[in-house]
């Protein structure tokens, strides 16, 4: 699967406010960029459980790995983006 991290992350409604598009434009930077810090397998992972909104199961069979494996990676993985967030905001 190849992912492109410079896609929008997040939706923009045109209809919003102009702060609210700059808002979320930044925030899908930051979410881009903190996912970049991943290593690919990673990325996979967390934009289909996220952004593709998939269950467990369903990424299981997709990448051939045990449900308890999809959730343990994903959990140690919520935790990195944490830490890049947490790190970015103190920059």
């Amino acid at each position: 699967m190849e992912l492109n991290l410079n896609e929008g992350l997040l939706e923009i409604n045109s209809k919003d406010r102009p702060e609210t598009i700059l808002l979320e434009k930044e925030k899908s930077r930051e979410l881009g960029y903190a996912l970049s810090q991943l290593k690919p397998h990673f990325q996979e992972l967390m934009l289909l459980k996220y952004h593709s909104g998939l269950m467990y199961a369903e990424i299981s069979k997709l990448l051939e790995m045990s449900v308890s494996s999809i959730k343990t990676n994903i959990f140690r993985e919520r935790k990195k983006l944490a830490n890049i967030f947490k790190e970015a905001n103190h920059e």
